[in-house]
């Protein structure tokens, strides 16, 4: 993901994309400047909604994977915490945030896929580690594991973005070139071609116009400087937006969303696009309701998600579900195994305005303060980045793994499209004993 992160879900792709199969470990049980990498920077964010002034200790964007999340501050250090079970987390897995001093220097991003991570850093070199089943580290090996970061150094010092999935891997560079390698069943790479790539290839069509990339399962995103999103790979259920069923393995243009895209997200086998006048449209597989019409039909061509008005102010897919913000910084989900105010799961697909707090399990009420940057990765969480820098979230539904969830203003329970926020899960405050350092 380009500049700050803004994705809900993941692994969506994992880091920004998910998909293919396990690795070989099992599952545990259930531009350079740090400002770049405020919330919506460089991504098209709305008047008023400027980024908040950040303590150089405050983390300033946060990704998350399946089983684990990293937070990078504005100084420039790299926090993560979670799984280790891939070698995601150099130095191995903790329940509290640590920093990662592998990498040696300052940090400009950071995107975490499924079972991996990379990072961009100051000086605009990319270093990966994890998993490297499909060559998604970018090394020019394939199979096992990194347990320690990696340059990719056919991309030289000029990285400007890269997200991250669960068998690929995509980086923008700053001449506005874009780069991928990795698995490429589907066409996922983008240069034309369904043939696996150990080190970057370029994506073909696009020019030197990219200023945002987005990568998940099987399929990819690209927004240009003139407003238009094109996306290619895997689209048997819609997911590349161009009205076709079939994998495009060169760029396609998503012409029904015109030249005013500000945002993109791309979840397990959807995608969802803000536009410049706050309107938000999804698009692919809806088996669960992530793509937010009130149906379960797949979508081959962007439909809006008319719930949410015309206010929406930041977006991010997971893999069956999908998390908007707005301008009031409420934050509204829909999809898989959402959670109800009443603290009961339903998979419905309905929007539900989310209020924190932990239900019956609940460690502290709900309060007033505004999300303002999401970013997804992940199966069944997400991560959010609240009006204090310093409290960043993991939340997810099925599995008791939280730190202090996002605290938006809900509204009253319609049982429907849309519904209040849920409370059904357990969370824990992030005080004295969880913070950035």
């Amino acid at each position: 993901m380009d500049g700050s992160a803004g994705q809900a879900g993941g692994a969506a792709g994992g880091g920004g994309g998910a998909g293919g199969t396990d690795g070989a470990r099992a599952d545990p049980p259930e531009t350079n400047r740090p400002e770049a990498n405020l919330p919506d920077a460089g991504r098209g964010a709305d008047a008023g909604d400027a980024p908040p002034v950040v303590a150089a200790s405050c983390p300033v964007a946060i990704s998350g994977g399946r089983y684990h999340a990293c937070a990078n501050k504005r100084n420039g250090t790299l926090w993560c915490w979670g799984a280790n079970n891939h070698d995601q987390l150099p130095g191995g897995g903790s329940q509290t945030p640590v920093e990662m001093k592998a990498l040696g220097g300052a940090v400009a991003e950071v995107s975490a896929s499924y079972y991996g991570t990379c990072a961009r850093m100051m000086d605009g070199t990319l270093w990966c580690w994890g998993e490297n089943a499909q060559g998604q580290v970018g090394d020019g090996t394939q199979g096992g594991t990194k347990p320690s970061p990696v340059q990719v150094t056919v991309l030289g010092t000029g990285v400007a973005g890269v997200a991250a999935a669960r068998e690929h891997t995509c980086a923008r560079k700053s001449d506005g070139t874009l780069w991928c390698w990795g698995r490429n069943s589907s066409g996922r790479l983008g240069n034309g071609t369904m043939t696996d790539s150990l080190r970057p290839v370029e994506v073909t069509g696009l020019g030197n116009a990219v200023v945002d990339v987005q990568a998940s399962n099987a399929h990819t995103c690209a927004r240009k400087t003139d407003g238009t999103l094109w996306c290619w790979g895997g689209g048997g259920s819609g997911q590349v937006g161009d009205g076709s069923l079939g994998d495009e393995p060169s760029p396609v243009q998503v012409i029904v969303l015109g030249a005013n895209v500000v945002e993109v997200a791309t979840g397990g086998a959807h995608t969802c696009a803000r536009k410049g006048d706050g309107t938000l449209w999804c698009w692919g597989l809806n088996s669960t309701g992530q793509v937010g019409d009130g149906t379960k039909m797949n979508r081959s061509s962007p439909v809006q998600v008319t719930a949410l008005g015309a206010d929406v102010r930041g977006v991010a897919a997971g893999i069956t579900h999908t998390c908007a913000r707005k301008g009031d910084g409420t934050l509204w989900c829909w999809g898989h195994r959402r959670l109800r105010s009443d603290g009961r799961h339903d998979s419905d697909g309905a929007i539900v305005a989310h209020a924190g707090g932990g239900g019956r399990h609940r460690r502290d009420r709900p309060r007033n303060r505004p999300v303002l940057h999401l970013r997804g990765q992940a199966r069944r969480h997400n991560v959010v980045l609240g009006r204090e820098p310093q409290r960043p979230a993991w939340l997810r539904p099925r599995r008791q793994r939280y730190v202090h969830p996002p605290r938006g203003q809900p509204t009253a329970d319609h049982g429907a499209v849309p519904a209040p926020a849920g409370q059904g899960h357990r969370s824990l405050p992030l005080n004295a004993s969880f913070t950035l350092g």
